[in-house]
């Protein structure tokens, strides 16, 4: 039987981040609505308003937020890291959300649910009309995502479990590079302390618990973290790459060390055979010799993160993209017709509005150093990685191009691409050819030396 949806309100972001927003909050009565978006974004804000209200930890109004006494009690357990309590305390109030409590009862039944199921499940039962089709997975993902930092299940990369999501074999042999080198010294510094489960590792470092999975990974298949059960912990190598005795010399020579004997030993014998290759190219060896399919996007931020890696440890000189921009030209130049000719194959999908395909002319003009924000170029580098990262996994990216399109609407050195940038993404959200919008990210992350 189908539900009214009149006052029916779903999550519109993840746990992640309705957590960082609460944390600032915390342990302020209320913050006023313009100060949060000048630090988040208005968009961010409204949603995180949206979800905080949909749980009953946030009350909201034209110009302030406010914690409710659940969420003061939240804000407490966050800051002190008390993973315990913080799923008591949601555990208490998701399940009071009808579309959350809807989900819950279903997965004690099937076990186990995709993302974008959940969302039609959820459409089906509260009469939702959703007009793009990525809703679905975006609204799944949040639920399902909610539901588990309540502890009601586990989620991880699109999947919702009743039961804990395994994540030994999360990648088929050696992984992907998934982090650059600061990140790492983190998670050593983080494990240094104390051992830790996925959750909360998660918790701790702010991030996605999915892409902490593959961070943790990474860190197994250097040889620096184990894991015993659910626990993660330091080795000795981690341990002594992170010595508060060791310089910066010392701490290069240890990881250059670790580096030819992990798993990505062949990698680094090749790149050496071959000096001053990019990272595009670095992204292809990853690809072969870790037998990883990935398109061109997703290969090239793994030559970015390998790279990093190999300048950490002062093995190899990387030649910079622009000593190759005459080939990435020629590059884009034969992207650019391929996606016109699949463009024009898929017009029939298109509707009237959207025919006439926008150009697709990237503007090259460099940014003097004086114009770049260095906010701007932190957020944007990071929301391009969680772009590539999602659409390699195969999931849902439109609220991410609608961040990162807010994001470059502030840098008054953008004021003259963001038409582009909006026509492409319109046009990937009727299409969903991330083809249409990868030559964008290309040159975002070249504009901004990402």
């Amino acid at each position: 039987m189908k539900m009214k949806n009149d006052k029916l309100m779903l999550p519109e972001i993840t746990s992640i981040q309705l957590f960082k927003l609460i944390k600032h909050i915390y342990p302020a009565e209320q913050v006023s609505v313009d100060r949060l978006n000048g630090i988040f974004g208005k968009s961010k804000v409204a949603n995180a308003g949206v979800t905080g209200a949909s749980i009953g930890i946030l009350n909201r109004d034209k110009s302030t937020i406010s914690l409710t006494e659940e969420g003061k009690q939240l804000g407490r357990a966050l800051i002190s890291k008390n993973l315990e309590e913080q799923r008591k305390i949601l555990k208490e109030l998701v399940l009071k959300n009808p579309a959350l409590d809807f989900i819950y009862s279903l997965i004690k039944e099937k076990k186990i649910m995709k993302n974008k199921e959940i969302g039609q499940k959820i459409a089906m039962q509260f009469n939702k009309n959703w007009k793009h089709e990525l809703s679905y997975s975006r609204y799944g993902t949040n639920c399902g995502d909610i539901l588990a930092a309540a502890g009601l299940g586990d989620y991880v990369n699109g999947i919702y479990s009743i039961e804990r999501i395994e994540t030994n074999n999360i990648t088929e042999g050696t992984s992907s590079p998934y982090l650059r080198f600061d990140k790492l010294l983190k998670i050593l510094n983080m494990l240094g302390s104390k051992d830790k489960t996925l959750d909360e590792s998660s918790i701790h470092l702010d991030t996605n618990k999915g892409r902490m999975s593959y961070e943790l990974t990474n860190c197994i298949d250097l040889n620096l973290v184990k894991k015993t059960g659910d626990i993660f912990s330091i080795t000795t190598s981690g341990r002594n790459l992170i010595h508060p005795l060791h310089n910066e010399e010392i701490q290069k020579n240890l990881f250059a060390e670790i580096l030819r004997k992990s798993a990505y030993a062949k990698v680094i014998e090749l790149i050496e055979q071959n000096k001053g290759i990019d990272r595009r190219k670095i992204g292809d060896i990853l690809a072969h010799e870790l037998r990883k399919e990935g398109n061109e996007s997703t290969r090239y931020d793994w030559g970015k993160k390998f790279a990093d890696w190999l300048i950490a440890a002062g093995i190899s000189s990387i030649e910079r993209s622009k000593r190759t921009q005459g080939k990435q030209k020629e590059k884009k130049t034969e992207h650019k017709k391929e996606k016109t000719k699949s463009n024009a194959i898929k017009s029939e999908q298109i509707p009237s509005t959207m025919k006439h395909k926008p150009n697709v002319f990237i503007p090259t003009t460099p940014i003097k150093s004086e114009q770049v924000n260095q906010n701007t170029t932190f957020m944007i580098g990071r929301l391009i990685e969680r772009i590539e990262i999602k659409n390699s996994v195969k999931q849902d990216i439109f609220e991410d191009l609608k961040e990162l399109i807010k994001i470059c609407e502030n840098d008054n050195s953008l004021k003259s691409y963001i038409s582009l940038l909006k026509s492409h993404s319109d046009l990937y959200s009727e299409i969903k050819d991330f083809r249409i919008i990868e030559a964008d990210l290309n040159y975002l992350k070249e504009r901004f030396n990402h």
